[in-house]
């Protein structure tokens, strides 16, 4: 989480140019998501697993909500402004999952009664139907962009075409390693407590990093664009 927090800081100071709010919403949800993973992992329990998920959710919601944002604003090169109506219809399902996350032990629509009291790792939990629901809406969201950026990637060229291929990277990267208790599971070498969602998130990290320092990712507008 550290490294992720530094390169998080750096954008914040730089939050005025068009893209960093979900550059910035991207790594302190990464930061925060890590955090409740190591949380979660730790020996002892630390706090109740469903309040440990519930703000492992909120922290999601900002990778959720960042990457979109990210892809947009990068791709137009300007701030995106939404009405307050879509912005309400947006958040109905985010909401719902903290709520209904913050109370599962009267309902376990998102965690199942199965899930254990102070779990090895989140690749013990027992999914409720909720869960499923949450997840299909997250996957959403952070598909769709990703077609943006493979339109433009075929006419780029120069840094332009280098800031697109190392964003590309570091979602592929990202995207399977949130995907830990879906992909990974399952694997026998893999022991419970063993999650590669931060490992993943700091590759993602280091690869938008260059894309920042290197190529200037939000500082220099791609004159292949306009052209």
């Amino acid at each position: 989480a550290v490294p992720i927090a530094g390169l998080a800081a750096y954008a914040f100071q730089n939050r005025q140019e068009p893209g960093v709010r979900g550059f910035l919403f991207c790594l302190v949800g990464m930061v925060g998501w890590s955090v409740q993973i190591a949380l979660i992992t730790w020996p002892a329990q630390i706090m109740p697993v469903h309040v440990n998920t519930t703000i492992r959710y909120v922290f999601q919601i900002l990778v959720v909500f960042g990457w979109p944002l990210l892809v947009w604003e990068y791709s137009n090169r300007k701030r995106l402004s939404l009405k307050r109506s879509r912005v309400a219809a947006l958040l109905v399902i985010p909401i719902l999952t903290i709520i209904l996350t913050a109370t599962n032990p009267w309902h376990y629509l998102v965690l199942a009664v199965e899930t254990p009291s102070n779990p090895a790792g989140i690749s013990e939990f027992a999914l409720g139907p909720w869960y499923l629901v949450h997840m299909g809406f997250a996957v959403t969201l952070v598909i769709l962009p990703v077609g943006v950026l493979l339109s433009d990637l075929r006419l780029a060229h120069g840094n332009h075409r280098k800031q697109l291929l190392l964003l590309l990277t570091g979602w592929f990267v990202g995207f399977p390693g949130a995907l830990h208790i879906f992909l990974f599971r399952a694997l026998e070498p893999i022991p419970l407590y063993v999650d590669l969602t931060p490992l993943a998130f700091v590759l993602t990290a280091g690869l938008w990093g260059m894309a920042l320092f290197r190529y200037h990712l939000f500082s220099m507008v791609p004159v292949s664009r306009r052209t």
